[in-house]
C-alpha cells in the first residue's frame, strides 16, 4: 500500500527522534567541569611518549665517531670493488724497463705504468714528466730502491694516495669539533700536516652535551657525504698538481718541489725511458 506524503513525513520524524535518544544514551553528555581534560595519552594511548618526540635527537661523541667510521668503512669497501680494480691494477714487473740514470739506476718501471701515466696526462693536461717525477719521488724507486717492492704495486702506492683520499672522507670529528671551538681538543701541526688532539675527554664530552647542535650538524654532514664507487689515483694525483701544485704533496718539506723537478730531469734524460717512448710513437 502506498503511503501519502503526510504519513511518510510523520514516520521519518519518529525514526529520527528515536535515533537521537539512542545516541544520547550511548554517549551521555557531561558538564564542562566533569569532562576529561585533553592529554597526549588520550590520543596515543599508553605508548612510550618519549620515543615519539619530534625534536632532533641528541648525539654524543661516540655517536659522531660511529657515523664517521661507518662512512670510512663504506669508502674502503667501494675501493675493493671490481671497478676500482680495473682502474687501479697491481702492476706486473715482469714486463718492465730498467732505468739507467742517477738514483733511478737499475729501478724497474712497468710498461703498463708508463702507458697509464701517458693516458692520465692526455686526459688531464698535466705534463707526463711532472707525473713521472712525482711518482719517482713518492715511490720507493725514487729513493733508489727496487720499485717492484710489494708495497709499491698499485697506483695508490706509487703516488702516495693516502693523502689524496682525504678529499673523499668526511671531516675528522675531532677536527670538526676543534673548528667549532670545542673545549678539550686542540689542533696541532706536525711535519706531515695538521691534526686534532684530545686534551681532556671529559671536558670535550661535557661541551658536546651543552652544544648539541654542533654534533647534530656533524652527523648530518657525514650522512650526506658520498663515498665514490672508485678512484683513479693517477688522475687524482694529476688533479692535485693542477689545483694545488706539486709542493702540496709534502708541505713540510720546503724543498719538495725542487726534489720532484730533479727526479723529472733524470727521467727526461734516461735512455731506457726515451727508447720505450720512441717505440710507442712508431
Amino acid at each position: 500500500m502506498a503511503l501519502d506524503k503526510q504519513t511518510l513525513a510523520k514516520l521519518l520524524s519518529i525514526m529520527a527522534s528515536k535515533n537521537g535518544q539512542q545516541t544520547q544514551q550511548e554517549q551521555p553528555s557531561q558538564p564542562p567541569s566533569q569532562q576529561q581534560p585533553w592529554t597526549a595519552s588520550s590520543v596515543f594511548g599508553d605508548r612510550n611518549l618519549s620515543k615519539m618526540a619530534v625534536s632532533r635527537p641528541v648525539y654524543s661523541l661516540n655517536d659522531m665517531l660511529d657515523y664517521y667510521n661507518s662512512k670510512i668503512d663504506k669508502l674502503y669497501k667501494n675501493q675493493l670493488g671490481t671497478k676500482h680494480d680495473i682502474l687501479n691494477p697491481e702492476y706486473n714487473y715482469e714486463d718492465s724497463i730498467v732505468l739507467k740514470t742517477g738514483k733511478f739506476n737499475l729501478a724497474k718501471v712497468p710498461k703498463k705504468l708508463i702507458n697509464d701515466v701517458m693516458d692520465t696526462s692526455k686526459r688531464t693536461g698535466v705534463d707526463f714528466y711532472d707525473l713521472m717525477g712525482l711518482i719517482g719521488q713518492e715511490s720507493t724507486f725514487g729513493g733508489g730502491l727496487d720499485i717492484s717492492s710489494k708495497s709499491r704495486v698499485s697506483k695508490q702506492d706509487l703516488v702516495s694516495g693516502w693523502d689524496l683520499e682525504q678529499k673523499f672522507k668526511p671531516k675528522d670529528p675531532y677536527m670538526f669539533l676543534a673548528d667549532n671551538k670545542a673545549e678539550g681538543v686542540e689542533v696541532k701541526k706536525t711535519p706531515h700536516g695538521w691534526y686534532a688532539e684530545v686534551t681532556d675527554e671529559n671536558k670535550l664530552k661535557n661541551w658536546i652535551n651543552k652544544n648539541p647542535k654542533v654534533a647534530s650538524k656533524y652527523v648530518q654532514l657525514v650522512q650526506t657525504s658520498q663515498a665514490p664507487e672508485s678512484i683513479n689515483w693517477l688522475d687524482e694525483a694529476a688533479n692535485r698538481i693542477k689545483s694545488k701544485g706539486i709542493q702540496s704533496y709534502n708541505a713540510g718539506d720546503k724543498d719538495y718541489s725542487n726534489k720532484v723537478k730533479k727526479s723529472k730531469e733524470l727521467l727526461m734524460s734516461d735512455p731506457a725511458l726515451m727508447e720505450y717512448l720512441k717505440s710507442l710513437a712508431k
